[in-house]
């Protein structure tokens, strides 16, 4: 009974007997009622299982932030794969993962229960702390976000050193003159064999949303 209290006051549960129809009815609010037999109490207990986790689901979603970091990654499996497998994660990047992806991370901006408390970096003193200034933009932070960068670049040199091709690591394209030489792509592989080069220049962006990273995709075609 205590349990049955407890839904109550959440989810406005409610529950008579009905002896005409020897059947229980439960009516949980918002539309969503049913009745069951004395031998359906099983039918009954994954009615209210499925009540309760659209309480938390509609809870969550009327929630003023929903967070914007996750919207791109989620369409590549390649991307997220650590949801599912927790491969190469450990539980301090799983916890991070999750509370920045919600926009939950103690940062200035995001203290809402604080009203007028300073937003300002508290590290550089920019105008508003939020997730992305720190990550990405706050001059303190440089030398994590080369770190960051570099973690990734020499990540990919890895994967490719099964390649036969020749690799270069932050130089100029050999046999490009001009300006263009002046240019030190992170990644150069040169394919004498199929008489190809492939650049890459490894980017650490904060996810914007699609559009964004559509916008962004374009202009680098």
């Amino acid at each position: 009974m205590p349990r049955l209290g407890r839904l109550r006051k959440k989810l406005g549960l409610k529950w008579r007997w009905c002896s005409d129809q020897e059947t229980f009815h439960l009516d949980c609010g918002e539309g969503t009622a049913f009745s069951v037999s004395p031998g359906q109490k099983y039918q009954a207990a994954a009615m209210l299982r499925k009540c309760l986790v659209e309480h938390y689901a509609g809870s969550l979603l009327a929630k003023k932030d929903q967070g914007k970091s996750f919207e791109v990654l989620r369409k590549s499996k390649v991307s997220n794969h650590f949801l599912r497998s927790g491969r190469n994660t450990r539980f301090c990047d799983w916890h991070f993962i999750h509370r920045a992806r919600l926009n939950v991370l103690p940062v200035n901006s995001t203290l809402r229960w604080l009203m007028g408390a300073d937003k300002r970096c508290r590290r550089c003193g920019a105008p508003s702390e939020t997730l992305p200034h720190v990550l990405n933009h706050c001059t303190v932070h440089s030398a994590a976000r080369q770190r960051r960068h570099n973690n990734v670049q020499d990540r990919l040199v890895k994967a490719c050193a099964r390649n036969p091709c020749p690799i270069r690591v932050n130089h100029s394209v050999q046999g490009v003159h001009g300006t263009l030489a002046t240019l030190r792509p992170d990644i150069v592989l040169r394919d004498e064999i199929h008489r190809r080069i492939h650049i890459v220049d490894v980017c650490v962006p904060f996810e914007n949303r699609l559009v964004a990273s559509g916008t962004v995709a374009m202009r680098l075609s």
